[in-house]
């Protein structure tokens, strides 16, 4: 199964303070080419945990925000800085919803912002 740009999935995530990986949301932020040249992904990870909510790293995705959302927690937020690539043989999950365009517009403009630009 392909998975497009603003899809969420469920993958393996390797968490900065932990050596085991823990199921997590990721949002697809690749596009096709990097999929079908490089036979991989580029994801962002979402917590539920509301303890990163004011967090200078976190953006907070909102019902409005994705198609079709099956997650199943009320609390998303988006770790901007929690980055992960992985290969197209290990994303196995079912499509979990799509956020909007517009929205993955933000979320990466945020990202830019607070992630890769100078000091803040």
């Amino acid at each position: 199964m392909s998975f497009k740009r603003g899809q969420i999935i469920y993958h393996n995530f390797i968490l900065p303070d932990k050596s085991e990986s823990d199921l997590h949301p990721v949002i697809i932020l690749s596009n096709e080419s990097v999929t079908d040249i490089c036979e991989m992904y580029v994801g962002l990870m979402i917590t539920s945990s509301d303890r990163y909510a004011e967090d200078l790293f976190t953006f907070e995705l909102e019902e409005k925000m994705i198609l079709n959302n099956k997650l199943n927690k009320e609390n998303r937020f988006v770790r901007l800085q929690l980055i992960a690539y992985f290969s197209c043989k290990t994303a196995q999950s079912d499509v979990k919803g799509t956020v909007k365009d517009i929205y993955m517009d933000l979320i990466l403009d945020t990202q830019r912002e607070r992630v890769f630009n100078e000091e803040i």
